[in-house]
């Protein structure tokens, strides 16, 4: 007789089930958008009582299994990680993974893209409706576009230069074409100013559009400073001139969403004092930017004198 012994196979009663994210994901968004539709509107989508019971029920399952599936992905693996192996298999999206420069260079695009189809749709919708503020709006809207466009054109060209010394020259040149369009910004913005504050006009945003746009109005204001304290020394200059325009349009979007918050919430707030807080902001907004391009002129003006 052997004196070995057969070794039975090991068995576990481990529960293994791992939802799949993305489905749990997309059935989380659509019941729980139902949810809130009929819980917000139940005259606009009418159900009897056991489909109701069971649009609820589907939420919060959806939900549920959407949570197990996140944590069991973060288990498994960082999401940094993951993003990472993600975009290593392409690329262009390698690049940008890897290259700070070249994501601020790209959103400076998206961004120049955005203000482009936002200005001509005011400036038709102005030009169809004889609306002033429409006009103005289309005004304000096209000089950032045009500011956009000239910073990014003297980026490309600077970052197209071989000799490190020309290229940083060139990078306080476009640095210094920004901060004076900014004052130039500052002007056109100052046009708007004045109409919220004489003709009680601004920005209106229907039902929860407006906690989206207030979020990602502080979130776009919080990053741009921090970007702003914590790399500007170790960017280039005319990079730090596409965060200074960033910064500049975040600072907009405040006085835009205060406007907005008094026309949803503050319909009892007398219009003296609408004014007086549109006035406030507005003239602080244009202060703010006017000093920042006249600081961006002078910065580059003293790196671009020649050395003593």
């Amino acid at each position: 007789m052997s004196g070995h012994r057969l070794s039975r196979p090991k068995t576990t009663n481990r529960f293994s089930f791992r939802p799949p994210l993305f489905p749990c994901c997309l059935g989380a968004a659509a019941f729980s958008a139902a949810a809130l539709w009929k819980a917000a509107a139940p005259e606009q989508l009418p159900l009897p009582a056991p489909a109701e019971y069971a649009l609820y029920t589907a939420a919060g399952v959806f939900l549920a299994l959407a949570v197990w599936a996140a944590i069991a992905c973060v288990r498994r693996a960082s999401p940094l990680r993951a993003v990472s192996r993600a975009a290593c298999r392409h690329p262009l999206l390698a690049r940008l993974y890897d290259d700070a420069d070249l994501r601020i260079r790209w959103t400076g695009y998206g961004s120049l893209a955005f203000s482009g189809i936002l200005a001509l749709s005011r400036l038709a919708a102005g030009w169809q409706l004889a609306s002033r503020w429409l006009t103005v709006l289309a005004g304000y809207s096209l000089a950032l576009c045009a500011t956009w466009g000239l910073v990014l054109r003297g980026s490309r060209a600077a970052a197209r230069l071989d000799d490190p010394d020309a290229r940083l020259r060139a990078g306080w040149k476009t640095y210094r074409l920004c901060g004076a369009l900014l004052v130039l910004l500052a002007l056109t913005l100052l046009g708007v100013a004045v109409l919220i504050v004489r003709e009680d006009n601004g920005f209106v945003y229907d039902g929860f559009r407006i906690f989206a746009v207030a979020f990602y109005d502080f979130y776009s204001l919080i990053s741009s400073v921090v970007f702003l304290i914590r790399f500007h020394r170790r960017r280039s200059p005319d990079l730090l001139a596409l965060r200074q325009i960033r910064f500049a349009a975040s600072l907009v979007s405040m006085l835009s969403l205060q406007t907005a918050m008094l026309a949803a919430f503050g319909t009892d707030t007398p219009l003296p004092l609408r004014r007086l807080m549109n006035l406030a902001t507005g003239s602080a907004v244009c202060l703010l930017l006017a000093l920042t391009g006249l600081f961006m002129v002078l910065r580059a003006r003293r790196q671009l004198l020649p050395p003593p």
